[in-house]
């Protein structure tokens, strides 16, 4: 949650606390679409961006 409000503050460029405010808002407001084998299945909250093996690792990475 941490990498990602400090890709997330970077990027719209506000700070650290209201990114990662952002993010827990939007985890509340999130709802299932469906399920696959009784496993909820979210909408991307931004469809655009696509998340590659190489961003995983990077964020996976980080101390």
């Amino acid at each position: 949650m941490l990498a990602a409000g400090r890709a997330l503050a970077g990027q719209d460029g506000i700070s650290l606390g209201r990114a990662v405010s952002k993010l827990a808002l939007r985890g509340l407001a999130g709802q299932a679409s469906s399920s696959n084998g009784g496993f909820p299945l979210l909408s991307p909250s931004d469809p655009q961006r696509v998340i590659t093996d190489d961003l995983v690792a990077r964020y996976r990475d980080e101390p």
